[in-house]
């Protein structure tokens, strides 16, 4: 037990090892604290193989479990007797000091962002710094509502102020304001109207256009003041300082308010979110022109903004309670940009990520460099794969990794930051909230130092040299801004060879998803409008240029948002696909990834509507393909936008020329009993009965795919007109509609009799396909002992049942 760690996990001080260890017995499941820096329970139970296991003790004093007490065990393998021995190894070998001190540190920034974004209801700091200045006169900015009750409740605060030395500015929709504030009972010569309209960070710079000087108060929209709100806030404001109130914030129709405290920093506040209002601050004029002022390039949240950049300045002073702010009732998750939380996201962005110190330092990052730029949130088994595959793509060539660890739980955080503290390539960026992939994304990247970065999504599996090959175009090709591997899935089809287009309105997809790779390859489609970021990499300068990925867009089209606007950056400017290289994406693990889905397409649309590219449809036919038509979902809420995917076939063609010319070519689909596996790197297959069967179909002119195990069945194969099964130890359905070939290998008595039914013909050795297995109605083909001859039956049989089923192939 290392008491102080545990300490500084549990925010307690405890009398003794014990004391401390009896809590964190007492503590439940769901808690997430270590008794050790070099111990961590999550990666212990990860290398238990089954449940039983997990509910006992023994694997503690056993090293056959096949665990360890945490991320080191690589580097100091498990004793004879077990994690707890390696444990106790460990707290005595001095070259674990650095990791110790690392997880320690970890550690105590995680307690302390913690105490930041304590849930709603947590006790807040109400400290009140003493009055600096007199009573002087103060301006109240009242930006209007949509509710005249509203107004009116806050015109009611206001007359009710102990401190009468005022005059307002109301600002927006004057006309109906006009009429509360004569009702209101207030002499309406101490109003100014000023109509202004657009999005509210115009609004409130309009307003703040008629304040040269003194301090200005914001009574917004939803905020309540109490009597004493104007005198705590003007006599504890001057020239150079603001009054910050602790603001109690509630939901819609909610009983329950958080009181927000009124000593975070400009970071906590940052990380913390919108939970506070502009009601909660008294400010001098003068200080808001001296920070720019309000910034009206914020659709949203500019109110967030200008609070972070009041407390950057350092001259905020504590006013106690007496501000209350209510927030409209608003959807679990924002639904269109004028949602506020949508742009919070920038706020946050634009107070991360320095681009204009990051465009001054691009001389002194390092030449040829690749900076993989790989955000992860809450995982580290994924993460840790993917970083090992890159290390191991590239042993020779000048890689670095940095990881943004978005806002995951403790132990995440601590396992990230033990594996890879001694790890000179690796290094770990702590950040306190998720902030998606697009911050994560440009948080990571501005943390990186090489000439070329790579975005790379932290479940992906780089082969070898692909780094190398992105690299290299990207060298040789200055009009290319950006380049993807070709993305397959885990069981070898393509996720994606690239993003399509169909126009206007229609959201982009990609090229060639759940076909066989070799489709990609044998197209060779290589230039697009846009590619993804699960694996694209570019120049760290058009990175900077571009100002990386727009926070706007939450974990969805900020890839295809940031290419259109690369694709502007030059003449001929394009992205391409590298396919001699290759990235295995194991697609959609990450928590919560998809939840935006409806607003990012509506932003898509919003941003780039009349700018789409052109149709990418006609250019199916270098796949041999057609797309005729779109299909289309029901329309969304945001922008009625309605999802669409392309109807792709594959035209009936004939043989130009060789044995089979004049006759039918035909698409085959090879199954085989192999099973994918990512080490091998695209190897389909390395049975010479494959091959050879593979080869004569295409010596007749016939085009040939080749399915293992895992892609037996897939979303393309309708696009198949013959099937070849090699028997292996798992039956196959065939793929309805195609003609259906069994190549039985070894004994078919292992074939059932439905299996074999369900084939238009049998291949096998003699009478041996006259079993029990096989109907007597069943068609048998006799191998004749050349695979030539036994294919170009097969061909023709196929010819022949396509026909009849389909009609004559023009």
């Amino acid at each position: 037990m290392d008491r102080r760690y545990y300490e500084i996990q549990t925010g307690q001080t405890f009398s003794s090892d014990e004391a401390a260890a009896r809590h964190l017995m007492s503590r439940t499941r769901g808690e997430d604290f270590s008794l050790n820096p070099l111990f961590e329970p999550e990666w212990l139970l990860a290398g238990l193989s089954t449940p039983a296991e997990k509910l006992g003790v023994a694997y503690l004093l056993d090293d056959a479990a096949g665990t360890s007490c945490g991320p080191v065990d690589d580097r100091f393998p498990v004793g004879a007797e077990g994690p707890l021995s390696q444990l106790r190894s460990l707290q005595t070998d001095d070259s674990t000091a650095a990791i110790r001190a690392a997880v320690v540190e970890n550690a105590r920034r995680f307690a302390e962002e913690r105490a930041w974004l304590a849930p709603v209801g947590a006790k807040r700091s109400t400290a009140t710094d003493p009055a600096i200045a007199g009573p002087r006169a103060v301006t109240v900015v009242i930006p209007t509502s949509l509710e005249a009750s509203d107004l009116t409740e806050r015109l009611s605060d206001l007359a009710a102020q102990t401190h009468g030395d005022w005059k307002a500015v109301v600002v927006g929709d004057v006309d109906s304001a006009r009429d509360v504030v004569a009702g209101s009972g207030l002499a309406v010569d101490r109003f100014t109207f000023v109509a202004a309209d657009g999005d509210p960070s115009r609004i409130l710079a309009a307003a703040l256009a008629q304040v040269a000087s003194g301090p200005v108060a914001f009574l917004v929209a939803g905020s309540r003041w109490a009597p004493s709100v104007l005198l705590d806030g003007v006599t504890r404001c001057s020239g150079t300082s603001f009054a910050w109130f602790s603001a109690g914030v509630s939901e819609h129709n909610s009983d329950l308010v958080a009181w927000g405290a009124n000593d975070l920093g400009p970071v906590a506040l940052r990380e913390r979110g919108i939970d506070t209002s502009l009601a909660a601050v008294v400010v001098e004029a003068e200080l808001v022109a001296e920070i720019g002022g309000m910034d009206t390039d914020l659709g949203g949240a500019e109110d967030f903004d200008l609070l972070i950049r009041l407390l950057s300045s350092g001259r905020g002073v504590r006013a106690g309670r007496g501000v209350r702010h209510t927030f409209p009732e608003r959807p679990v998750r924002p639904r269109s940009t004028a949602d506020p939380r949508v742009w919070e996201k920038v706020v946050v962005s634009k107070h991360l990520i320095d681009w204009e110190a990051l465009e001054v330092g691009l001389p002194k990052r390092v030449a040829g460099r690749i900076s993989v730029c790989m955000p992860t949130y809450e995982d580290w088994s994924m993460t840790r794969r993917a970083v090992a595959a890159v290390l191991d793509s590239s042993p020779d060539g000048d890689v670095e990794v940095v990881i943004v660890d978005n806002g995951s739980r403790r132990s995440v955080s601590s396992i990230l930051t033990a594996l890879y503290e001694d790890e000179d390539r690796v290094r770990v960026v702590r950040s306190p909230r998720n902030h998606n992939f697009s911050t994560g994304s440009n948080l990571a990247f501005a943390q990186s130092s090489g000439e070329f970065a790579i975005f790379l999504n932290n479940d992906t599996v780089v082969a070898p040299g692909s780094l190398a090959a992105l690299r290299d175009r990207l060298s040789e090709a200055p009009d290319v801004v950006g380049v993807q591997p070709l993305l397959l899935y885990p069981d070898g089809t393509v996720q994606t060879a690239g993003t399509f287009f169909n126009g206007e309105r229609i959201m982009p997809w990609h090229f060639l998803a759940s076909h066989p790779r070799s489709d990609a390859y044998a197209a060779g489609v290589r230039r697009f409008s846009a590619v993804t970021a699960a694996a694209l990499m570019m120049r760290a300068s058009d990175v900077v240029q571009l100002r990386g990925f727009d926070p706007e867009f939450q974990n969805g089209l900020e890839d295809v948002d940031l290419c259109l606007r690369g694709n502007l950056l030059r003449d001929d400017a394009h992205f391409e696909t590298v396919l001699e290289s290759t990235v295995f994406h194991h697609e959609s693990k990450s928590v919560g990834r998809m939840n935006s889905s409806v607003l990012n397409r509506g932003l898509f649309d919003l941003r780039w509507r009349g700018r789409y590219p052109a149709s990418d449809l006609p250019r199916y036919t270098a796949a041999g393909l057609q797309a005729l038509h779109t299909t289309a979902g029901t329309p969304q809420a945001f922008r009625l936008l309605r999802t669409s995917h392309p109807v792709v076939v594959r035209p009936p063609r004939m043989v130009p020329d060789g044995p089979s010319a004049g006759r039918p070519s035909l698409r085959w689909a090879i199954k085989v009993d192999s099973v994918f596996d990512e080490t091998t790197w695209g190897v389909e297959s390395t049975d010479p009965l494959v091959d050879e069967i593979r080869s004569v179909l295409q010596q007749h002119g016939q085009e040939v795919v080749v399915d293992q195990r895992g892609t037996h069945y897939r979303t393309s194969d309708y696009l198949d007109d013959a099937t070849v099964t090699i028997q292996g130890s798992v039956a196959v359905s065939p793929q309805p509609g195609a003609t259906s070939f069994l190549w039985t290998v070894g004994d078919p008595v292992r074939i059932s009799p439905d299996e074999a039914h369900s084939y238009d013909l049998v291949v096998a050795d003699g009478d041996v396909g006259r079993t029990a297995a096989v109907p007597a109605t069943q068609s048998v083909l006799t191998r004749t002992g050349s695979v030539a001859d036994d294919v170009t039956v097969m061909l023709d049989k196929a010819i022949e049942i396509v026909s009849s089923r389909r009609g004559p192939v023009a």
